[in-house]
């Protein structure tokens, strides 16, 4: 027990000794921190210091009573005169106070030279060369072994030109910002406007909202230019389209509803909507063009039931009417009442027509188009078509055997036929043969010739016209040949023939090469005419005695045609005038 006493005591002084040494090792860590963290704000400190410029300032009262809002002019003179800061201004301004370093000099004013040696130059020095020879005017600068120097006055002149050339470059940048800005826009514009006028074609209504829409928003990108208002009248523009293509496109499904529905009275009602698409320029479209057409085919097969009603009404259609009538009255069998009976009573006069067509229509059109002529452009003359002998004879026993029922055809097609054939031979055999051209073109200018609807009456019709024409130039050329006289009249009065208008109808028929008798005597004697006035006219008498020598040579003076006896008799005596 004295031993553990004993040991307590010492072990109780160990540990109080090991307390003091810990305690010790705490204090002089903590006298190292502060001192190091000394060390280190003074470090951060002086660092700081020397990154910065010295500035020495100098406080100027504004007046002696230090009131806000005061200024002593004088006062402030005086203190400024006489804590040297005049001097201080005056020695910084005799030197160089502007200074940069070579680097910052060149980077700043180096936009100042033009691009093509903008970026040749390399140096300050290089850069402050070109200044003087750009008449920049910088003769005090010096250039240093880090920096370059130069006064205030200079300084403002290179800010200044340095100010001028960055605005002009930021204007051109502005500019080609705002090009293609615009140019996006305008893209945009156009785009959305076809995308609207293709909906608007097509009916479609939401596409043209949409697009509408974009065209509105890109636009007020224009508001600044000259000439937004062209714009803004556009959009209006779309915007009473896009109303009208609401309207259009409910007129449309209106359309088609009532299409569906197999009424009268919904076909009739399709009236007013074809009326509305006339308001609202829909014509074209497909559905009102359907709509046009079934009320078309519903009329028709009203006003062919009515027809049906009466024979003499009936026989004057043709066989497409017929037929016309009958698809039509099919369609609306099922709301048109005696419909059904009306049917069957035009297909009983279709078997009519088509019987009759057979045995008239086709031989009359195959007698008529192998009797059918042309006119020879070498002769003046007409001939047939077909060189198997005269195919006449057959046309016109068929005309002979139809004209008693020619008054009681079942259709008009036959009608027609039958009056084709007889004004054909009717031309042939009354004008032709006698050469009358003025009858036969007063003839086939009436409207039952001029109306026909057959090709090949029609075809044959030109070709009448061309002969009577080619008989007018001949009438033309005798009438010309009548007048007057080729020498002096027994009185001797000058009443000489028309030379100018026999030579113009001479050049009309000189296209014939192989012209008939009675046009190669009227040449014959016309060309005998000209010439032996032209000899008359200049005075030539021998030749004139030999041209009247070759004609009657020639047998003119021997013609016996009425239309030249006139011209025979003045050729006999002038002759013998000439002989004389």
């Amino acid at each position: 027990r004295m031993s553990l006493g004993a040991t307590e005591p010492v072990a109780a002084a160990a540990g109080g000794a090991a307390a003091g040494r810990k305690g010790a090792a705490s204090s002089a860590l903590a006298n190292k921190s502060i001192s190091w963290n000394f060390t280190t704000q003074l470090t951060a400190l002086m660092t700081m210091l020397k990154k910065t410029d010295s500035h020495f300032i100098r406080c100027v009262k504004s007046n002696e009573k230090c009131l806000p809002s005061v200024f002593d002019s004088k006062l402030v003179h005086k203190q400024l005169l006489y804590s040297g800061v005049f001097e201080v201004v005056k020695i910084q301004q005799s030197g160089l106070p502007c200074r940069l370093p070579h680097h910052e000099f060149l980077a700043r004013y180096k936009c100042l030279a033009p691009s093509r040696i903008r970026y040749t130059i390399k140096t300050s020095k290089e850069l402050i060369t070109y200044f003087t020879s750009a008449k920049y005017e910088l003769p005090l600068a010096q250039q240093g072994r880090t920096k370059t120097f130069f006064k205030s006055q200079e300084q403002r002149i290179l800010e200044q030109a340095r100010y001028d050339c960055l605005r002009r470059a930021a204007i051109k940048i502005q500019t080609l910002a705002r090009r293609i800005a615009c140019s996006f826009y305008f893209t945009t514009l156009r785009a959305e406007y076809r995308v609207f006028m293709h909906s608007y074609t097509e009916l479609i209504l939401e596409p043209a909202q949409i697009a509408h829409d974009n065209f509105n928003a890109c636009r007020a990108q224009f508001a600044h230019i000259k000439h937004y208002p062209i714009l803004l009248h556009v959009s209006k523009r779309l915007g009473y389209n896009l109303s009208i293509l609401s309207r259009r496109g409910e007129l449309v499904l209106e359309a088609k509803r009532r299409i569906a529905v197999r009424t009268e009275a919904s076909v009739l009602s399709l009236q007013d909507i074809i009326t509305s698409a006339i308001e609202l320029d829909l014509t074209e479209h497909a559905t009102i063009i359907e709509c046009k057409n079934i009320v078309k085919m519903y009329f028709r097969a009203l006003d062919f039931i009515d027809t049906i009603s009466v024979p003499l009404r009936l026989r004057s259609l043709g066989m497409n009417h017929v037929n016309d009538g009958i698809e039509c009255m099919k369609c609306f069998s099922d709301i048109l009442p005696g419909s059904i009976e009306s049917i069957d009573c035009a297909e009983q006069h279709k078997r009519l027509v088509e019987l009759e067509i057979k045995n008239i229509v086709a031989p009359l059109r195959t007698a008529l188009h192998n009797a059918s002529v042309m006119y020879d452009a070498n002769t003046g003359n007409l001939k047939p078509k077909l060189r198997t002998g005269d195919q006449t004879q057959a046309l016109r026993e068929l005309v002979h055997a139809f004209s008693s029922q020619s008054m009681n055809f079942s259709c008009s097609d036959s009608q027609l036929m039958y009056n084709d054939c007889a004004n054909f031979m009717t031309v042939l055999e009354e004008f032709v043969p006698i050469c009358d051209a003025r009858g036969c073109l007063s003839f086939l200018n009436n409207r039952e010739c001029s109306g026909s609807t057959n090709p090949v009456f029609i075809q044959q019709c030109e070709e009448f016209k061309k002969w009577a024409e080619m008989q007018l130039t001949t009438i033309k050329l005798k009438e010309c040949m009548k007048v007057g006289r080729v020498s002096l009249s027994a009185n001797g009065s000058e009443c000489a023939v028309e030379v100018k208008g026999i030579q113009e109808v001479l050049d009309q028929l000189s296209v014939l090469r192989d012209p008939t008798t009675n046009l190669r005597d009227a040449i014959r004697a016309g060309t005998w005419i000209v010439k032996l006035r032209q000899a008359y006219i200049d005075g030539d008498w021998d030749a004139l005695e030999q041209l009247v020598i070759q004609a009657d040579e020639d047998g003119v003076t021997n013609l016996v045609f009425d239309d030249y006896a006139e011209c025979i008799d003045e050729l006999n005596s002038f002759q013998w005038q000439v002989i004389f």
